[in-house]
């Protein structure tokens, strides 16, 4: 059994990260006790299990499907931009169907148009976007209208991101118009 008490503390580095979520993708009881730690502590406590358990979502996305509604209900209300980041991992790796997708997207394009978002969030958002784009071709001029005011915000290497971004998703489009 893991004493999540000790595990959870400044200084913990990747390797343990690693090791730990590792254990939480086979553990589901510790696996949401990681994911209720992340949606109620702000602090480095929240910071840590978030990073876990997103670490953990990517070996088994099955457990991520369990939170999606609690962690969409709660993931505007965290105020720490790490825990966001992280939390938006764990939502974009659940399963999910055509109403899970809508929410998502929709949650994906308020942090996009939010001017108080860290731009690591919304990096991930755009990225979860970009891909519903290739089963869902439909949505690629309103992302195309959404991604043209964020050319002017952040860092040029954002900038540049969002650039190379609307450039295939206008490939993708011509492709889908052929």
């Amino acid at each position: 059994m893991i004493d999540l008490d000790k595990i959870l503390v400044k200084g913990i580095g990747k390797k343990e990260i690693e090791h730990v979520a590792a254990i939480a993708a086979k553990d589901k009881k510790l696996y949401d006790e990681l994911v209720s730690i992340s949606l109620n502590n702000e602090g480095t406590l929240g910071m840590k299990a978030s990073w876990i358990a997103a670490k953990a979502s990517e070996h088994n996305p099955g457990f991520a499907s369990h939170h999606f509604d609690s962690i969409v209900a709660r993931l505007e209300k965290i105020q720490t931009t790490g825990i966001q980041r992280e939390v938006v991992k764990i939502l974009l790796h659940s399963t999910m169907n055509d109403e899970r997708l809508g929410k998502t997207v929709q949650l994906c394009f308020y942090f996009l148009r939010s001017s108080n978002c860290d731009v690591a969030v919304k990096y991930h958002a755009k990225s979860f976007i970009e891909e519903t784009c290739k089963n869902h071709p439909a949505l690629i001029d309103e992302f195309l209208m959404e991604l043209e005011p964020l050319l002017e915000q952040h860092t040029e290497a954002w900038q540049a991101q969002v650039k190379k971004t609307m450039e295939r998703l206008k490939k993708r489009k011509q492709k889908s118009l052929r």
